[in-house]
């Protein structure tokens, strides 16, 4: 499969968060024809961005694909996509999807505390990183899906 062009992945993006951020205020929104549900409580996205140590973006994102996104997985959270970001050398990202507010704090609180993590990543990641921001937004699971295709497409 030929890889999609970065505006037609950039334009895409734009849209599945702007039906997320509809999702927000109440709005129906489409995504691919199939509507938004506005009425069910709401489901989140989690996005981080990371800011890696110069010239550590590629250790960074391989310990991600190998160590982290499967623990993350082990532990039940859904991870939506994750990798390199595509405008500089430095910044990676990280998108997981939850089933509300509540249980994006309850998971993370235990994923973060747990014995693997500390023991095994916390100090690895945290030395590769210069900064982080996390922004939490009301979202769908098909909006999920829809970024998670979107993500595997971009990278394929």
């Amino acid at each position: 499969m030929a890889p999609i062009p970065r505006i037609a992945v950039a334009s895409q993006a734009i849209k599945i968060l702007a039906a997320a951020l509809t999702r927000r205020s109440g709005i129906v929104a489409e995504i691919g024809g199939a509507s938004v549900d506005t009425t069910s409580p709401p489901q989140v996205l989690d996005l981080r961005t990371y800011r890696c140590a110069s010239g550590k973006r590629d250790e960074f994102v391989r310990l991600m694909a190998e160590g982290t996104v499967p623990m993350l997985r082990r532990d039940g959270i859904e991870v939506v996509s994750f990798g390199p970001s595509l405008h500089d050398d430095d910044h990676a990202y990280l998108i997981r999807f939850f089933e509300s507010v509540e249980q994006r704090a309850d998971q993370l609180a235990r994923f973060y505390g747990s014995e693997e993590w500390r023991t095994s990543f916390d100090e690895r990641v945290m030395s590769l990183i210069e900064t982080y921001h996390v922004v939490v937004v009301a979202a769908s699971p098909e909006v999920a899906t829809a970024m998670s295709e979107l993500g595997s497409a971009a990278s394929g």
